[in-house]
């Protein structure tokens, strides 16, 4: 029975009652309700995804510098998207072949995933054994040699990233290994939730997307550093009064 004394009414086919954050109860549409996974409640509100690419502006910058001195070769670097992207779509949309080196920056959760298009990492290769820095006519996969070599630049670029983190003392890259097929990947559940960064990386005039792929896990931590902190939150606790005797 309803607090009125009628009894409530049923939901139609198709329909549902929801709770309202004021008490009401209201009927829906079954297909009008999304679900919500709250392993990643609030993952990146636009405000964050803002600060989180003005973060990663000043990243790229740097490591364009960083990988022009490694290569002592006019290197471009341009930041293209920071977006949020599930595990699932995102692996479904690489090409295959690729190059995937797979890495972890402890003490921080979470497997990332640095994508270079084969053809721009024999461009990498090229240049670091003494030649021009220019790409094979067609692509092919990459020797145990070239890899190491390639591992050389996912280092570096894994490096610097950590670099940009002060706040966060004590952030050591490690790389965990490659993969050159996306659909064997499975360093992440298909729902996991991944901070895709997009950018163009140019030798010449040869320009190849690079991406650096960040799981929850990973960047949850972070996240807490970029937040402002809430006005009077670092000020000094007021100190307690000392308790006097009532005599009655």
């Amino acid at each position: 029975m309803s607090a009125s004394g009628s009894p409530p009414t049923t939901p139609e086919a198709g329909d549902v009652f929801v709770l309202t954050a004021k008490g009401v109860r209201e009927r829906h549409k079954a297909e009008d309700i999304r679900g919500h996974d709250f392993r990643q409640s609030g993952f990146l509100t636009p405000s964050e995804l803002r600060r989180i690419r003005q973060r990663h502006e000043q990243f790229i910058r740097a490591l364009a510098a960083r990988l022009a001195m490694f290569l002592r070769l006019e290197f471009t670097l341009q930041l293209s998207k920071v977006q949020i992207v599930g595990y699932q779509k995102f692996i479904e949309n690489l090409p295959s072949p690729t190059h995937i080196t797979l890495f972890k920056t402890d003490p921080l959760k979470g497997v990332g995933l640095l994508v270079i298009p084969p053809r721009f990492g024999l461009t990498f290769v090229d240049r670091l054994l003494g030649g021009p820095g220019q790409a094979p006519e067609e692509g092919r996969d990459l020797s145990e040699i070239e890899i190491a070599l390639i591992d050389q630049i996912a280092t570096l670029i894994i490096t610097e990233w950590c670099n940009h983190w002060p706040e966060m003392r004590g952030l050591h890259p490690s790389l965990l290994g490659h993969e050159n097929n996306s659909r064997f990947l499975q360093t992440a559940t298909q729902d996991t939730a991944m901070l895709v960064l997009t950018m163009y990386g140019g030798i010449g005039e040869q320009s190849e997307l690079i991406h650096i792929v960040f799981p929850y896990a990973t960047v949850e931590p972070l996240m807490r550093v970029l937040s402002p902190s809430l006005p009077g939150s670092d000020a000094v606790p007021a100190r307690a009064a000392k308790p006097r005797w009532n005599p009655e």
